[in-house]
C-alpha cells in the first residue's frame, strides 16, 4: 500500500506553540480529548491511508457538500466532545 508521507514537524511545532499558551487545565482537556478520540470506535482519521483511500474520502466529502449534507464545524465539535464525554 502506498501512503503519502508528510513532514510532521510544522504540525508538531504548531501544536506545541498552541499548548504552551493553554492553562494546565486546558492542556489536560486536550490530552483527554485526544486519547478518547484515538480510543473511540470511530474510524481513526490518523491511520495511514493510501493515495486511493485519500481520494475516495475527498470524493465522498465533495459529494456530501454538493448534496447539501453539511454541518457547522462548531456544532460537529460539540457533538464529538459530548460523545466522548468531554
Amino acid at each position: 500500500m502506498n501512503t503519502i508521507q508528510m513532514d510532521a514537524k510544522p504540525v508538531y511545532e504548531t501544536t506545541i506553540s498552541v499548548l504552551k499558551v493553554l492553562s494546565e487545565e486546558s492542556q489536560k482537556k486536550v490530552l483527554d480529548f485526544s486519547v478518547n478520540l484515538l480510543k473511540s470506535d470511530r474510524d481513526n482519521p490518523f491511520s495511514p491511508k493510501s493515495e486511493a483511500e485519500l481520494f475516495e474520502q475527498i470524493d465522498h466529502s465533495l459529494a456530501q457538500a454538493d448534496a447539501g449534507d453539511l454541518q457547522d464545524a462548531d456544532e460537529a465539535i460539540e457533538e464529538i466532545m459530548a460523545e466522548l464525554g468531554l
